[in-house]
């Protein structure tokens, strides 16, 4: 649910709050990652004490928005929080296999798209899909996270429905390649790394491996399928070819970024306000390159639009990973599986 929540915010937010929607979605739902979703009164059961930064942050993040006098943001935040929290206390009535439904189709309709995009809108041989809006690395990682909710449910099936969903994941996972994503990349080996090197009693590895392995498979014959077919349509060799700035240049660029952030927060000590980062570097960057609608990093994001707010983010960070590692022997192999999915989100977010 927190998924898919996420990705409504990332494409209808554009691109100035999809790595914010994205990391403090994971903040939130990450305090119910091992704590009761229902409580005996009914309602979400969690700790007190992490609630006072999650409501401190909400209240900040207003008064950061009036204090910016952008009443239209701090409409459209309202709304979203209404939605979002709406969508959180729903999630109890939701059984597993609805999540499975509802991630197959949302797979089956990111591949379409990514189909059309693949055979209709990149030009000639070259391919490197980039999503509804032109949002790359949105679409890799959701496409990815897709991918392995599905895997993480496939073994529990009989031979038939397993292949099945085992297709399911390997269009989830050609898509994600096809996007040619370093980021992403990055953020599923660091936090399979992390997670393996904290739960590795509560994983089975060979299962794990097997499907993976099993999928990707599957994936290199829709590649095998695929390539030659856009080749005949294009009278050219197809290349994997990102067609953008190097690594270096992505790197330097992507500093600058922080700078600029970093210079914000000097110059407004309360932050410049949630969403707010778009409108301001215009005032910091003459070069149109530079004018990012956001810093694209969650951290250098609350820096310059919270401001000093930022402790209560950090604060709830820490205890959220202070509660995790402590309670990691009662956690459940689902609850490991969610988690490895939040922290994908969490590190992609970063930079």
């Amino acid at each position: 649910i927190v998924l898919l929540a996420s990705l409504i915010l990332a494409y209808i937010g554009g691109a100035g709050i999809s790595s914010l929607a994205i990391g403090s979605l994971f903040i939130f739902s990450s305090i119910l990652i091992y704590k009761k979703i229902e409580g005996p009164d009914g309602f979400v059961n969690t700790d007190k004490k992490m609630l006072i930064p999650a409501v401190l942050i909400l209240f900040t993040g207003f008064f950061s928005i009036f204090f910016a006098q952008n009443y239209f943001l701090a409409v459209k935040a309202f709304l979203i929080l209404i939605a979002f929290f709406g969508v959180l206390f729903s999630a109890k009535n939701f059984s597993k296999n609805q999540v499975l439904i509802s991630s197959v189709v949302l797979s089956v309709a990111t591949f379409i798209f990514a189909l059309y995009e693949y055979f209709i809108e990149s030009g000639g041989g070259v391919v490197r899909l980039t999503g509804f809006v032109n949002y790359t690395n949105t679409l890799g990682l959701y496409a990815v996270i897709f991918g392995f909710l599905v895997l993480k449910q496939a073994s529990e099936f009989k031979t038939k429905i397993k292949w099945f969903l085992f297709s399911i994941v390997a269009m989830d996972f050609f898509v994600a390649i096809m996007t040619l994503s370093r980021g992403v990349l990055v953020a599923l080996i660091f936090s399979a790394l992390v997670v393996l090197l904290i739960f590795r009693k509560k994983i089975n590895l060979k299962r794990v491996s097997k499907d993976l392995v099993t999928s990707l498979l599957i994936t290199a014959i829709i590649f095998a399928i695929l390539v030659p077919i856009k080749k005949y349509i294009n009278h050219q060799p197809v290349a994997l070819n990102r067609g953008d700035s190097s690594l270096t240049e992505t790197s330097n660029i992507r500093l600058k970024y922080f700078a600029t952030a970093l210079r914000m927060f000097k110059d407004n000590t309360f932050g410049v306000g949630p969403g707010n980062y778009r409108e301001a570097v215009f005032s910091y960057e003459k070069s149109p390159v530079e004018h990012s609608s956001d810093p694209h990093s969650f951290v250098m994001s609350l820096l310059a639009e919270y401001g000093i707010f930022i402790i209560f983010w950090v604060y709830l960070l820490s205890k959220i990973i202070i509660n995790v590692v402590k309670n990691r022997e009662s956690l459940t192999a689902d609850q490991v599986a969610y988690l490895f999915f939040g922290l994908v989100f969490f590190t992609h977010s970063l930079a």
